[in-house]
C-alpha cells in the first residue's frame, strides 16, 4: 500500500490518490524540471518537513513548499543559499563555492540563523510572515513560515490602473507600519520591503514577507555578499560599503512602496536622486491626498537619511494625523471601480488548477487565481471594516490581536456585531458609540486566545446608529503548539550532607509550551523511594524543590529528568552528592527520600 508521503503531490501537497498526475493541480513529477542549484522533491529535512516544489528564488536564499508531517500542515521553508557564496555539492548539501567565499557564506549563514532566532518571536505579529521553526542543516539553515495564499501588492496594482486611492494604500501599509516598529525596536532591519514582498491574504490580511535580507541594526558585518538592491525602493545609504543602516533605512523603501501605490510610478533611483532630484510630490500628479500627508511623504523619501523621519512611527502619526484627502481635481480621472471582493476562504482542501491557480508562499510573491481585494467605497454613507488582520495561524493558549479597521463618512458609529460561521468561536458584540464617537476612521482591537485547534469562519458586521450596515467574513485558524520538550537548565545541591538527615535540591527549567507535569529522580547508586515531583499550572520558567535522605555514608549519584503533558522529556541532569556520617554515628542504613 503506498504512503500518504509517496501519494503526497508535490506542487500543491494534496494526496493524489494513486495517480501518476495530481488531479487537484495537474503536476506531474515525472515530467518536472530538475535544478542542481535546488534541493530534490520529497527531500525530508529534521524528519518533519517533505520538500516540494519551489517557491522562489531570492539572492539570499531559496523558498520551498514544503508538507510538516508533525502538524500536518503546508509550509513554506527558506533555504539559506547566498546566490554569490554558495554551491551545492552533492544534490543536497551546501557549501561556500570558494575558499574566498568561505569567510563571508560562514558569517551570513550565522547571522541567518540569529535572526531566524530572533524572529521566531513574532510568530504572533499579525503584519509579518510567522516564523515557526528553524534549524541548521545540510550545511545551511533553514527557516519554516507559514504557508500563505493571496495576493502582492505588485500583482493587485498591475490589475488596479497601477494605483490605490490614498485612503486604500494607508490602510493596508498601517498594520505593516505597525509590524515594523516591534521589529526595530528587536534590533533588525528588514532592508527589502517593495509592493511584491507585502501580500494581501485571502483573509484580507497585509503581511510584509521575505526577511532574508533582513539585517541587524548592531551588525557590523560587511555587506557585500548577495546585497540587496532595488532601483526605487533602495535608499541611497544601502549602497554604500561602509554607511550605517537604522530604522529611516526601511521608512525611505516603505514611503517609495507607498508612492508607488498612490501614482503608479516607482520613484526614480536614489543614486540618481542624489545627483538629479526631480522627485514630484503625489499631488503634482494629480493625485488626491491631504497636503500633511504629501509632506510627510516625501519627507520620508528625503535621500539623506538624516531628513527623513528617524522611525517608522513618526511617518505613521504624521500621515494619521493628516486627515482624509480632499475631493480630486475635476481634472484627474475617477480611479478605476474597485476590484470584486474576495471570495470566501476555502476549506483545508487542495488548491485548484496548478499552475492555471498558481499559489506562491510565505517568503515569495503570491497569486491566487480570481482572488482580489474589496475596500471602501468612496461616497457611501454605509461603514466599512477595510481591514482584517489576525494571524494565518494562532498556536492554542497562546494570546493573539485581532485587529478590525473601519471607516465610516458620517462617523456615527454603532457597534460591530460577531457570527459564527463554522466552528466554536462566540465573540461579543463591541459597542463603538463612545471611543469612537465622530470619528471617521479606526481600528479596534482584540485579544483572542484559542483553547484547541479548529478552522472557523466567524462574520463581523459593522453598524452605525442609522441602521447602515456592511459585513466581511474572515477566518480563524488554531493550530496545536509545536512539540517543545522542557529544558532543565540545571540543579542546585550540596556537595556534601549528613548521613540521616534531608538535604535539598532545586531544578531550574524553561519550557516553552509551559506545560511541564512533574520532576523525575532516579538513583544510579544504591536503591531508596524516588516518587516524582508533580506540578500543575502553566509555567515556562521556574524551579522545583525536592528534598533527599540518605542513612548511609558514602557518595551518591542521582540523575534529574523534566517530564511535560504530552510525554515530552527534557535533558538528564545528573548531581553527585558525599554523604558524611553523623558525629559520634557509626552510620549504616538505606538511602530514603523526603519530598
Amino acid at each position: 500500500m503506498i504512503s500518504a508521503d509517496d501519494d503526497r503531490c508535490m506542487a500543491c501537497m494534496a494526496l493524489r490518490g494513486g495517480a501518476a498526475v495530481c488531479p487537484h493541480c495537474g503536476f506531474d513529477e515525472a515530467q518536472a524540471e530538475r535544478s542542481p542549484r535546488h534541493l530534490p522533491l520529497r527531500t525530508l529535512l529534521a524528519g518533519r518537513y517533505l520538500v516540494g516544489r519551489v517557491l522562489g528564488v531570492g539572492g539570499f536564499g531559496i523558498t520551498y513548499l514544503a508538507w510538516d508531517r508533525t502538524l500536518d500542515n503546508r509550509r513554506a521553508i527558506k533555504e539559506y543559499f547566498p546566490d554569490d557564496a554558495a554551491q551545492r555539492a552533492d544534490g543536497i548539501t551546501v557549501g561556500a563555492r570558494s575558499r574566498a567565499t568561505r569567510g563571508l557564506y560562514d558569517e551570513g549563514l550565522e547571522s541567518f540563523l540569529a535572526e531566524a532566532r530572533m524572529l521566531e518571536k513574532f510568530q504572533d505579529e499579525p503584519g509579518i510572515v510567522q516564523v515557526r521553526d528553524f534549524f541548521p542543516g545540510n550545511g545551511t539553515g533553514y527557516l519554516v513560515m507559514g504557508y500563505l495564499e493571496g495576493r502582492t501588492v505588485k500583482s493587485l496594482l498591475e490589475e488596479r490602473n497601477g494605483r490605490f486611492e490614498y485612503t486604500t494604500a494607508l490602510t493596508l501599509l498601517l498594520p505593516v507600519m505597525d509590524a515594523l516598529q516591534k521589529v526595530h525596536a528587536a534590533g533588525l532591519l528588514h532592508r527589502d520591503i517593495s509592493p511584491d514582498n507585502l501580500m494581501i491574504t485571502l483573509n484580507r490580511q497585509v503581511r510584509l514577507l521575505d526577511f532574508g535580507a533582513a539585517k541587524s541594526l548592531v551588525s557590523d558585518r560587511t555587506r557585500t555578499m548577495a546585497s540587496v538592491f532595488k532601483k526605487g525602493y533602495t535608499p541611497y545609504e544601502q549602497y554604500l560599503e561602509d554607511a550605517r543602516l537604522t530604522p529611516a533605512t526601511d521608512v525611505y523603501a516603505l514611503a517609495a512602496t507607498m508612492y508607488r501605490m498612490l501614482t503608479g510610478q516607482v520613484p526614480p533611483g536614489a543614486i540618481e536622486r542624489h545627483l538629479n532630484d526631480a522627485l514630484q510630490p503625489p499631488p503634482a500628479l494629480g493625485i488626491a491626498m491631504p497636503p500633511a500627508a504629501s509632506a510627510a511623504l516625501m519627507q520620508a523619501l528625503s535621500v539623506r537619511p538624516e531628513h527623513r523621519f528617524p522611525d517608522v512611527r513618526s511617518f505613521r502619526d504624521a500621515l494619521l494625523a493628516a486627515g482624509t484627502p480632499a475631493a480630486p481635481p475635476a481634472a484627474v480621472p475617477a480611479p478605476a471601480p474597485p476590484v470584486p471582493p474576495l471570495p470566501s476562504p476555502p476549506p483545508p482542501a487542495p488548491p485548484r488548477r496548478w499552475p492555471r491557480g498558481l499559489v506562491w508562499g510565505g517568503a515569495g510573491a503570491a497569486l491566487a487565481a480570481g482572488a482580489a481585494l474589496a475596500w471602501f467605497v468612496a461616497g457611501s454613507r454605509t461603514p466599512a471594516l477595510t481591514a482584517i488582520d489576525l494571524p494565518a495561524e494562532i498556536v492554542v493558549g497562546r494570546p493573539a490581536t485581532l485587529r478590525l479597521s473601519f471607516e465610516d463618512r458620517d462617523g456615527d458609529l454603532d457597534r460591530i456585531e460577531f457570527q459564527s460561521r463554522e466552528g466554536t468561536w462566540k465573540l461579543n458584540t463591541q459597542d463603538l458609540t463612545q471611543r469612537f464617537a465622530g470619528q471617521r476612521s479606526g481600528s479596534l482591537e482584540l485579544r483572542l486566545t484559542a483553547r484547541s485547534p479548529e478552522r472557523a469562519r466567524v462574520e463581523a458586521t459593522i453598524v452605525d446608529r442609522a441602521g447602515h450596515r456592511s459585513s466581511r467574513e474572515f477566518s480563524i485558524v488554531s493550530v496545536r503548539p509545536p512539540a517543545s520538550p522542557p529544558v532543565l537548565e540545571r540543579v542546585d545541591a550540596p556537595r556534601s550532607a549528613v548521613a540521616g538527615q534531608s538535604f535539598s535540591t532545586r531544578a531550574v527549567f524553561s519550557d516553552p509550551d509551559g506545560d511541564v507535569r512533574r520532576l523525575v529522580v532516579r538513583p544510579l547508586d544504591g536503591t531508596g523511594n524516588f516518587p516524582a515531583a508533580e506540578l500543575s499550572g502553566e509555567q515556562r520558567q521556574g524551579s522545583v524543590a525536592y528534598s533527599i535522605r540518605v542513612g548511609a555514608p558514602g557518595r551518591y549519584r542521582y540523575a534529574f529528568q523534566l517530564e511535560d503533558a504530552t510525554g515530552e522529556r527534557s535533558n538528564v541532569v545528573q548531581i553527585e552528592v558525599e554523604i558524611t556520617a553523623a558525629a559520634g554515628s557509626p552510620g549504616g542504613g538505606a538511602p530514603g527520600l523526603r519530598r
